[in-house]
């Protein structure tokens, strides 16, 4: 995940998904759980950017769910948010 500068009103979302990956229905599976998931927790991230979205080398594109992508995405969610967040306190 990535996270560039400051977006134009609040938090988007960029996906890119390889073709090495596997064919498209797993691509755009990877793409619809990812989407689901920023949809469901946009309202906790706390800082206006463009947040990019690359999956990890790793990731089987077969079982991803919801749950494993909440698994994964919420402690950097919660990382970015600190970040952000500390500056900004002191």
């Amino acid at each position: 995940m990535l996270c560039h500068g400051s977006g134009p009103g609040g938090v988007r979302l960029g996906l890119t998904v390889s073709r090495k990956k596997g064919p498209a229905v797993v691509r755009n599976r990877i793409k619809r759980v990812i989407r689901e998931f920023f949809r469901l927790y946009q309202n906790q991230i706390q800082i206006r950017a463009d947040i990019i979205f690359v999956p990890k080398r790793a990731l089987d594109g077969k079982k991803i769910t919801l749950g494993l992508a909440e698994k994964e995405l919420i402690p950097v969610i919660d990382k970015l948010n600190k970040i952000v967040v500390s500056p900004e306190q002191q």
